[in-house]
Parts: C-alpha cells; sequence; structure tokens
C-alpha cells in the first residue's frame, strides 16, 4: 500500500521530463524520482505527476491505455475531444476529483494557476502501446 500526503508530495525530490518552450507555451512536467512511488500492479502504472504553474503536458494520445488521474493539489485543465473538427471539451479538475480519458483520445493537461498541480496517474501498460506526443497543437 502506499499511502502520501500532499505534505509529502512537496518534500519528493522529483525528475524534469520535456521540459521546452515553443511559441511562449511552457511545455514540461516532473516524475516523482524515487521508484517506490512508481508502483506497477497487474499491468497498470500508478505514478505522480508534478506540473509547474503555468506549464502544459503537450497534446497527446496513446493507441492502447487508457488514463485516469486523480487530482491531489492545485487545479487541471484537461483538453479533450481534440481529434473532433470542433473546438476541444475543456474540463477544470480540482482537487479530490477524479478525470478519465479513454484510449486514442487526443488531450493536454495545463495548469493555469500559480502553483504547483500534483496529480495520482493510473493507466494500463500495452504492449506496443505508443504515445504520440504533439507540440504546438492548437
Amino acid at each position: 500500500m502506499i499511502r502520501t500526503s500532499f505534505e509529502q508530495l512537496e518534500k519528493m525530490e522529483w525528475v524534469p521530463r520535456h521540459f521546452q518552450e515553443k511559441n511562449g507555451i511552457k511545455y514540461g512536467y516532473e516524475k516523482a524520482k524515487d521508484s517506490q512511488y512508481t508502483v506497477k500492479v497487474d499491468g497498470t502504472i500508478i505514478d505522480f505527476v508534478r506540473l509547474p504553474a503555468g506549464h502544459t503536458i503537450p497534446a497527446h494520445y496513446h493507441n492502447k491505455a487508457e488514463e485516469v488521474f486523480v487530482v491531489v493539489h492545485g487545479s487541471a485543465t484537461f483538453q479533450t475531444r481534440m481529434n473532433n473538427v470542433d473546438k476541444p471539451t475543456e474540463t477544470i479538475v480540482n482537487a479530490g476529483d477524479i478525470f478519465r480519458i479513454q484510449a486514442t483520445e487526443r488531450h493536454r493537461t495545463q495548469n493555469r494557476t500559480s502553483d504547483y498541480l500534483y496529480l495520482v496517474r493510473f493507466a494500463k501498460k500495452e504492449d506496443n502501446d505508443n504515445v504520440h506526443l504533439e507540440l504546438d497543437v492548437e
């Protein structure tokens, strides 16, 4: 069993992932460095993600993996339905809320606040599940 609190999350050592800036948009996020905070159970990955203020996880999709996010601290803006011709759907998810993204659903996650956003991510690890990352996609 993993039990953690927001105070423990703040003290974790974090590893930067995909940090860059393009056309004025700050991309990138951080994952907990300590392997005890990334758990694999029956093919399901559970990991902790921290998104700095004003940063975005770029638009992407997974061929096979479905993702479920629990917001631990802060407020996340999830943009989904980016596959459609219509405008993407935006959903604001606050601390304590859960958000699900289906496989093949093109999406991005933004932290539009002035504080860190802490998420717990659950995803089923599938063989040959490619992540298709897209920068600078409106």
